[in-house]
């Protein structure tokens, strides 16, 4: 239940980031960005090395004619046979990921529990656990998108400590 309602609220977050109007003065096109991402234990707040975590391009950003934020799948995404705004998109790409050759960044968690991907396109991604770590079960996937708005404007460099399921196997 814990992991349909994150997916839920990460969906509807990313909704809701979708329709924001922007101008060209105040998105930067030609400025790449980066998403950093840090693994916690829940209970002792441990950071949690060694865990690969894989990020796929899904979707490139750009600006319509109504000057909002459009997004469009990337050439791995296009026969995904998902819909941008469909509420269960992180499972179904999830599913999509398993099921084909998608190209993905692949980076291991350092000592602080935490992998940067640098010098990243704008756009939508998809970020998922793909090497485990002993002890301890994989954080549920989740999207971010780069850049991120915030109440003082855009966000290129984009930090995640996702609130999942890393917890200690007992």
């Amino acid at each position: 239940m814990g992991r349909k309602l994150i997916s839920v609220f990460l969906i509807a977050w990313i909704l809701f980031m979708m329709p924001i109007t922007a101008f060209a003065q105040d998105f930067d096109f030609d400025r790449a960005g980066s998403i950093s991402v840090t693994l916690m234990e829940q209970v002792g707040k441990t950071p949690i090395s060694g865990a690969e975590l894989s990020l796929y391009y899904v979707a490139t950003v750009s600006l319509n004619s109504k000057n909002n934020l459009s997004y469009t799948f990337t050439n791995g995404f296009k026969t995904c046979g998902c819909a941008l705004d469909d509420p269960e998109l992180s499972a179904k790409l999830d599913a999509f990921v398993k099921e084909n050759s998608v190209y993905a960044e692949k980076l291991v968690t350092d000592s602080q529990g935490t992998v940067t991907f640098t010098n990243l396109p704008l756009g939508l991604y998809f970020v998922k656990q793909t090497g485990a770590v002993a002890g301890y079960a994989p954080c549920t996937p989740f999207l971010v998108t780069v850049p991120n708005q915030s109440a003082d404007g855009y966000v290129y460099d984009v930090n995640a400590s996702p609130k999942t399921d890393v917890a200690r196997l007992t």
